[in-house]
């Protein structure tokens, strides 16, 4: 399920990372913001392809990072970064859709412990996972997630390689801004939305009848 839908916002990905080629492109060819092109940048396809070869590596890079690795990047926590680790103490808690009494009555004792907490939450994901709001949910996550990572590749590879292609401080300072907004918009709608997906699980579970379901 997952690999179907990083399928649904791959060109999406894409689109992202050759948005950011061809602002890089443009700053490389002491263009002003207005004055770049896409057709201006394709019909010079052959001198994009350094940058275009260390777009392709940013991509490759972020596939080859594993989900806690992105977390780590998103959440800013080097330990138990995944959402579901506080889904319980600190998600749920919050969330004025659910009924903790509900909850604790389904699936008391809930853990404190962050790694037990998202292995109980993963286990009634598996239950809710083919419903609309939840898939709808985990795909926005997926794809901010990827896109803030994408993000931090392009703000040192293509922001390194910008030191010795860029034609003035000035055009390289451009680029590194715009990217490391892009990377901050991303990661906040990347917290919004696990926080969304984390809760719709757990809420949607709660409200069925019945007792305990793990």
């Amino acid at each position: 399920m997952a690999a179907s839908l990083k399928d649904s916002y791959r060109w999406q990905l894409f689109a992202a990372l050759a948005a950011n080629l061809v602002l890089y492109y443009g700053l490389v060819k002491g263009l002003s913001l207005a004055e770049i092109r896409l057709n201006t940048a394709l019909a010079h396809l052959a001198e994009l392809l350094p940058s275009g070869l260390a777009v392709a590596l940013c991509g490759i890079i972020n596939a080859q990072l594993t989900p806690l690795q992105k977390a780590r990047i998103i959440f800013l926590r080097w330990g138990d970064p995944l959402p579901g680790s506080r889904a319980f103490s600190h998600y749920a808690a919050r969330d004025p859709r659910i009924d903790m009494r509900a909850v604790q009555a389904k699936w008391s004792p809930l853990p404190n412990d962050p790694y037990k907490q998202n292995a109980l939450w993963y286990r009634i994901y598996q239950q809710e996972q083919e419903t609309q709001a939840v898939r709808h949910l985990n795909r926005n996550w997926l794809f901010a997630r990827d896109y803030a990572c994408t993000c931090v590749l392009n703000f040192f590879v293509l922001g390194g390689l910008g030191i010795f292609q860029m034609p003035s401080l000035a055009s390289w300072s451009i680029f590194m801004v715009i990217v490391a907004a892009q990377f901050l918009l991303a990661r906040q709608s990347a917290v919004h939305h696990a926080e969304r997906f984390i809760t719709t699980v757990i809420a949607q579970a709660a409200s069925k009848p019945g007792g305990a379901n793990t």
